[in-house]
């Protein structure tokens, strides 16, 4: 199973939220693009963005507990 996959298997089991769902989007284009796609560097402000989207997602992991 694929990054994406995974990600939508966790939302559409409930595990993770929609917001959750589309902030690990934002990593996962983001990680595809810097790393496979492209020899562009990403920004300072692409990468706040990519930190704030995983933050997110943090709390919301940490708020349903699920770290065990």
């Amino acid at each position: 199973m694929d990054l994406n996959e995974a990600i939508y298997q966790l939302n559409k089991n409930g595990t993770i939220s929609d917001a959750a769902k589309n902030y690990l989007s934002i990593v996962r284009v983001y990680g595809n693009l810097s790393s496979h796609y492209s020899k562009k560097t990403i920004s300072r402000n692409e990468a706040i963005t990519v930190a704030s989207a995983l933050i997110n997602v943090i709390d919301e992991i940490v708020e349903k507990n699920l770290l065990r």
